[in-house]
């Protein structure tokens, strides 16, 4: 799904560590956008346009299952960031599994997002 420039508006902002586009036609699907590298960490971001929310389906069961699959290993940490205007939204994808939250089953919605700063969504990221 397109991002809604997205990854043009935070490419340049996020100043920690070293990021890298993934794009999903040459990969295996499920594979977040992004891929980033900080200080012996890995994080990965699923870059959503925040016109889709609530509107359909916009996690895909390929998407969850490569979630589901990374945190249970603990191979990296996995972020949902969606813009809507100008106000960013995190979910804590790995945090959620730790938690017990089915991830085959969970449906983000705005309710459960986190608006942040890019400066916000760096300290979530690499604390």
């Amino acid at each position: 799904m397109i991002d809604g420039g997205l990854w043009a508006y935070l490419k340049p902002r996020l100043t920690r560590g070293e990021w890298t586009r993934i794009e999903s036609g040459s990969t295996s699907r499920g594979i977040p956008d992004a891929v980033g590298t900080y200080v012996g960490r890995t994080a990965w971001l699923e870059l959503k346009n925040g016109l889709y929310i609530g509107r359909r389906e916009w996690w895909s069961k390929w998407q969850r299952a490569w979630a589901y699959k990374n945190v249970q290993y603990g191979w990296a940490r996995i972020f949902v960031v969606a813009r809507r205007v100008k106000i960013l939204y995190v979910w804590d994808v790995s945090n959620m599994q730790r938690h017990g939250v089915d991830l085959t089953e969970v449906k983000l919605t705005w309710d459960n997002g986190t608006p942040v700063s890019v400066a916000g969504l760096e300290e979530i990221i690499w604390r």
